[in-house]
């Protein structure tokens, strides 16, 4: 038994058959040949055919980052392969979004793709898209990571300050923060003069 041309090892052969395992095989039409005598000296020739097709979808290795990040920015990164029979990845194939939105700013090649992204808000964010190979088999991409916030508020203008004329006034700050942010919170903002809390207090939110 021959397959492509080159005979094959390891058959068994009956009476009746034979069979030959062989793997490895690469994308695409293989010819078997080969023949079969009897005790007289007649002959015939085995002839076949087959193609090997690509039916297996691309496989995520991994997609980063997948935890949580203390900053506005992020590069997202998908690795993949295709598995033998490969027909390989198609690049122009790969898309991903970011909480449903499509990136744009993504380099994508035959083992992984990563996008730059800018401007996150505080909290949860899905990584989302696909990647086929050239057969058209399609693999899904899935992800999260968080973006966290561990900068306090800024606290400046607390008014007033140097000298007051007369026995009352209005004390007041401002506060800001640095994005990402999770906001301020509201209700933990606390005022004291000489180590008394004041009531009566009024917060704004810009």
């Amino acid at each position: 038994i021959s397959l492509d041309g080159s005979t094959l090892a390891g058959c068994t052969v009956t009476a009746t058959s034979v069979s030959c395992p062989v793997s490895g095989l690469a994308l695409g039409p293989h010819a078997i040949g080969g023949s079969v005598g009897d005790n007289a000296g007649n002959t015939a020739a085995i002839s076949g055919g087959f193609t090997v097709i690509d039916n297996t979808a691309p496989v995520i290795d991994s997609v980063l980052p997948a935890d949580t990040l203390f900053k506005n920015k992020a590069r997202i990164v998908v690795a993949y392969h295709d598995l033998n029979p490969s027909s390989g990845i198609a690049p122009a194939s790969v898309r991903v979004t970011l909480d449903n939105a499509p990136l744009a700013n993504c380099t994508a090649g035959m083992l992984g793709v990563s996008c730059d992204v800018y401007g996150l808000q505080f909290g949860r964010h899905l990584i989302g898209g696909s990647v086929s190979d050239n057969a058209g088999n399609t693999a899904s991409i899935a992800g999260e990571f968080k973006i966290g916030d561990s900068v306090a508020p800024v606290v400046t203008k607390v008014q007033p300050a140097g000298t007051v004329a007369g026995n009352s006034t209005v004390i007041s700050a401002n506060f800001s923060y640095a994005e990402p942010s999770s906001g301020i919170d509201v209700a933990s903002v606390s005022v004291t003069l000489d180590e008394n809390l004041l009531e009566k207090c009024t917060v704004t939110e810009a």
